[in-house]
Formats: C-alpha cells, sequence, structure tokens
C-alpha cells in the first residue's frame, strides 16, 4: 500500500456545482439536500471525496453520510 485515502467513491456524473461549490445531491428522508463536498482523488469515471464535516474533523467524519 502507497497510500490511502478515506473518502466517499461517487461517479463523475454524481459532482454538482451550486452557488460556486461543488457537492452531491442527496435522498435524506423524503427531501433531496446538497452536500459540500472536497475532491481527494480522481479515478476513472469516479472522485473519491470527503463532506465538508469530514475534512473539519481532520477526515475522520461525524458518523453521518454523506
Amino acid at each position: 500500500v502507497v497510500e490511502q485515502v478515506t473518502g466517499y467513491r461517487v461517479p463523475v456524473e454524481a459532482l454538482r456545482e451550486h452557488n460556486g461549490e461543488k457537492g452531491v445531491y442527496i435522498l435524506a428522508d423524503s427531501s433531496v439536500e446538497f452536500r459540500r463536498v472536497t475532491i481527494v482523488r480522481e479515478g476513472t469515471g469516479y472522485y473519491i471525496v470527503q463532506t465538508w464535516e469530514q475534512d473539519a474533523a481532520g477526515g475522520s467524519g461525524n458518523g453521518d453520510p454523506l
């Protein structure tokens, strides 16, 4: 193992820009919400991203899904 990265793997097509911020839309209960993300790594057809909550917690997150 050369490097270990923690985050969510999302398809390139899932990443959106809203008000100048990158993120993804998720279904939370019965409503759609925009979650800001930071791209950590890029692969073929996907990104590894962290939520802003994960970034603030030093990569560990707060237990909440995207």
